[in-house]
């Protein structure tokens, strides 16, 4: 069904990507809150740097789908104008 509707594959990874980032950061809240006043540990950093690294990617790439989304749009609304044209013209 999606390599029909491209659009609509863009649309669900965007929000699948919106999704990972919320639970990225609510990972990255709980992690901190549960720190508050415990002793340190060296990987602490560690994981925080990666709930980091993490949010960064999946914004980045939530980014890249965007655009895709955006020339999808662009380009539908290009063929819509297309095939709408030719009917205008030939009508009675």
């Amino acid at each position: 069904m999606f390599h029909r509707n491209p659009l609509d594959l863009a649309l669900m990874v965007r929000l699948h990507l919106d999704a990972e980032i919320l639970a990225v950061q609510a990972g990255l809240k709980a992690l901190r809150i549960a720190l508050i006043g415990a002793p340190r540990h060296p990987d602490d950093a560690e994981t925080i740097d990666a709930f980091l690294r993490e949010q960064a990617w999946a914004k980045a790439v939530r980014g890249q789908v965007r655009l895709v989304e955006d020339a999808l749009h662009l380009s539908a609304g290009r063929v819509g104008r297309k095939r709408v044209a030719p009917l205008v013209l030939n009508a009675p």
